[in-house]
Formats: C-alpha cells, sequence, structure tokens
C-alpha cells in the first residue's frame, strides 16, 4: 500500500514480423518459383477460360513470356488433332465428377510445328455455392526422351595402325567434342570400347536428329590429320525416342543398339533410328563389331 508500480508487458512479435514479411513477399516468392519449376503449371478459370501458362510451359513449347495468348484456346490449338478429343473428354469427366483428377499423356505442338509428348494432369481446386467446378490448376511434364549409341567408325585400325596410346586420345577427342556439341542438359557416357551412350531429355524426333546431325558436322569439321596424325574419325549412331519409337521406356536402348547396327551395315558414318526398322531385315552379326 501507498507504493507505485510500474507495469510492463513484453511480448515476441517475431513470429507476427515474419508474417508480415513472408506476406509482402509471397507473391515475388511464388512468382520465383513459377519460374524455376521444372514441370509446366497451367491454371484455369473455368468462369471466363482465361488461362495462366507459367514462364516454364512457355519455354517448353518455345514461347516467350508474352507469346501465349492466356485463353484456353490457345492450349486446345496446340494439342495434337489426333489426341484432342480424347484429351478433352478426360477433362469433362473429371468436370463431371466421374473421375477423381485428369491425367493423359498426349502431344503438344511447339511454336517451332514439332510435337512434344507430355504428361498432363491437374484437378478442379474451386468451385461455387451450387458445387460447380470453377477453377482447375494442373501440371504438364514433358516425358519426351531420346537416347542414342554412338560407335567410332573403324576403331580397331587406328590402334591398329598408330597404337593405343593414338587410340586412347581419339577416345579423349571423341569425348571432347561430344560435349561440346550436345546441349547443356544432354548427358554423355563412354558404355566400353570405342561405344558411347547419350542422353537427350525432352528430344524428340526432329530434335534428336539434329543433334546428331551436329555430331556428324563437328566430326567432319575437326582437324584430325593436324591434331593427332590420323585420318579423318567418323561415327556412326542409332537413335530411338520415346513413345514415339518405343512405348516402353526400358527398351529404348535396346532400340538405338539396333539402329547403330543398321547405321554401320549401311556403310557407317551415318545415322538411322529405331523407327526406320520395323520393315528392315534384321542387321547381319558381321556389323556388331
Amino acid at each position: 500500500q501507498g507504493r507505485d508500480y510500474f507495469l510492463s508487458v513484453a511480448r515476441n512479435i517475431s513470429k507476427r514480423l515474419s508474417l508480415d514479411e513472408a506476406s509482402s513477399t509471397r507473391d515475388e516468392r511464388l512468382s520465383f518459383a513459377l519460374e524455376q519449376a521444372m514441370d509446366g503449371l497451367w491454371d484455369w478459370n473455368l468462369l471466363t477460360d482465361a488461362v495462366y501458362f507459367s514462364p516454364q510451359l512457355k519455354r517448353m513449347l518455345g514461347y516467350g513470356p508474352d507469346e501465349m495468348t492466356p485463353h484456353v484456346e490457345t492450349w486446345k490449338h496446340n494439342v495434337h488433332p489426333d489426341d484432342r478429343d480424347q484429351v478433352m473428354s478426360l477433362i469433362d469427366q473429371h468436370l463431371r465428377g466421374r473421375l477423381m483428377r485428369f491425367e493423359a499423356e498426349y502431344r503438344l505442338r511447339n511454336r517451332n510445328g514439332h510435337d512434344i509428348w507430355v504428361h498432363d494432369r491437374g484437378q478442379v481446386c474451386e468451385r461455387d455455392a451450387q458445387g460447380r467446378p470453377t477453377r482447375m490448376v494442373g501440371m504438364v511434364q514433358n516425358i519426351t526422351l531420346s537416347v542414342g549409341v554412338l560407335d567410332i567408325d573403324a576403331f580397331k585400325s587406328v590402334n591398329d595402325r598408330f597404337g593405343h596410346a593414338v587410340g586412347d586420345e581419339v577416345l579423349h577427342q571423341v569425348a571432347r567434342l561430344l560435349r561440346q556439341t550436345l546441349r547443356p542438359g544432354d548427358l554423355v557416357y563412354r558404355s566400353g570400347g570405342e561405344e558411347f551412350v547419350l542422353i537427350l531429355p525432352a528430344a524428340g524426333r526432329e530434335t534428336a536428329d539434329a543433334i546428331a546431325a551436329d555430331i556428324h558436322a563437328a566430326f567432319a569439321a575437326k582437324d584430325w590429320e593436324g591434331d593427332l596424325s590420323v585420318p579423318g574419325v567418323t561415327v556412326s549412331i542409332g537413335l530411338a525416342s520415346y513413345p514415339q519409337d518405343q512405348p516402353q521406356l526400358h527398351k529404348l536402348l535396346d532400340q538405338a543398339d539396333l539402329a547403330l547396327y543398321r547405321a554401320k551395315e549401311s556403310g557407317r558414318n551415318r545415322t538411322c533410328r529405331a523407327g526406320d526398322l520395323l520393315a528392315a531385315p534384321a542387321p547381319s552379326a558381321s556389323m556388331i563389331d
């Protein structure tokens, strides 16, 4: 009694400040996440048919940031005509509640007129008061993949004529030239002897054929005589693309191998692909080495 007191209340507001900061930067972070996402994202307003296409989806199809009109008709136009009815039927079944989600594999045409195979999946995320769907979001993944098997032509004669030390240097030069010619995301590894395997993600037939042509051109342009004192080095390549040439992914490498044998049997220094083997006779055993 008769004493003065000072009352102070301390409250930890760090969490609130963190939430405020998160709120203020949420749009920037979301934008960054969408920009960096490996898969393409889409967000469809079912009331207006406006569609948000993520930056990665646009890049997947070869478009710039402002080149895809944000409307569902833009997407429909890019779906391959042979796949469009099936895709739209699956979406309709999902919107009617007959399917838990929309999921399909189909072809999308990119800006250059080439088709890529995609795995598309989506789901209704908003409904109105009557339970009718008003918004649907989804994700598109480019599942196109090509595999190449590359063999150095007549490599045994290089070893026999110039020695194994020169042969080893040829292998090093070949590996270096392949890394320089392939795209940044492509993979190459030596599978044994003078054979290399090429993994070409998101590359359909047209893209893989163009890459193989670039490889042949790079080998033709290199001064093998001046660099290693050996005659010009050439390569044979077998290509197989998923799912165009082979619908079973685990068989893709075997199909590329068979295409390589056909390239060697046809005269070497060329590319053959698995899709061209259907009407051709089996490769002879003499061309396997």
